[in-house]
């Protein structure tokens, strides 16, 4: 007696095929947010792991880093070595921080100012290891808060700001008269932005090099110059308290004190409330 051969006909391989790619478009939504996930909570890792090096910093020199070290303001002085830097031997880093030279930033070898740290990266920003937008330098993913005032670009870098970091700053927590808690240290700064680099700044008109301003013109994810991320609906901040929160794409923000100008500003006196 011949037996009956077994199979699948055309018809039921087209129901198979359609349930497959059904359940395939359900899974890949859920892998992808997944995945996500895990970038943004090892980005705000990242952040933490910056918010002890600054804190421990401060411990040692009294004061925060300064976002870079200049004698003149002059735009076209550089380059300079930066918060960054400074911040090396605070992140288990100290053989490549003892490499570098400090009184002459030019003798430096530029396969140490190539190096890349981990902790500088934001695994969600597509920027190369090397930033070429910046020289070619190794790249961070994380910027310096300047405060709400915008940053000349060409121009003589500023004498002062109003945030934490700006040339030959020294910012200490008693001089956050608003709160750690309610103060901008450091934040995301995405490919969409050029990214920055860890070493400093290349030119003292290229403050944004290391730091960034929270001004209305500079608006969260809306300008090269802004602040940025390539996570959803905002980026990653780590306040002077050395805690990280998301801040999203709408955050309150005015030419003169929205939440996000009062957010970067260390002592300005106004009430934030909920953010």
């Amino acid at each position: 007696m011949r037996s009956k051969r077994k199979g699948f006909c055309f018809l039921e391989l087209l129901v198979i095929a359609a349930i497959a790619s059904v359940l395939l478009a359900l899974t890949l939504p859920a892998i992808a947010n997944a995945q996500e996930e895990a970038r943004q909570n090892q980005c705000k890792n990242h952040l933490k792991q910056l918010g002890l090096a600054m804190h421990n910093y401060h411990d040692v020199h009294r004061t925060f880093p300064p976002a870079w070290v200049a004698r003149k303001p002059d735009a076209d002085e550089g380059f300079f070595l930066g918060w960054g830097a400074f911040l090396l031997p605070f992140l288990e880093q100290a053989p490549l921080y003892n490499s570098l030279n400090f009184s002459d930033v030019s003798k430096n070898d530029p396969k140490f100012l190539r190096t890349v740290i981990p902790t500088f990266r934001c695994p969600s920003d597509p920027m190369a290891d090397l930033n070429p937008i910046r020289g070619n330098w190794a790249t961070s993913s994380y910027s310096g808060n300047a405060g709400n005032e915008r940053l000349p670009g060409s121009d003589d870098t500023p004498e002062k700001a109003n945030g934490i970091m700006w040339r030959n700053s020294s910012v200490g927590l008693r001089n956050i008269t608003d709160g750690s808690s309610n103060t901008f240290m450091l934040g995301e700064r995405g490919l969409q932005s050029a990214s920055g680099i860890w070493m400093g700044v290349t030119k003292n008109r290229n403050e944004n090099d290391a730091i960034t301003d929270c001004s209305h013109q500079a608006r969260l994810n809306r300008h090269i110059t802004s602040f940025s991320s390539h996570h959803p609906n905002g980026a990653h901040f780590l306040l002077c308290d050395g805690s990280v929160r998301m801040i999203g794409d709408k955050v309150d923000s005015k030419p003169k004190l929205g939440t996000y100008q009062k957010l970067s500003q260390r002592d300005d006196g106004q009430p934030i409330g909920d953010f």
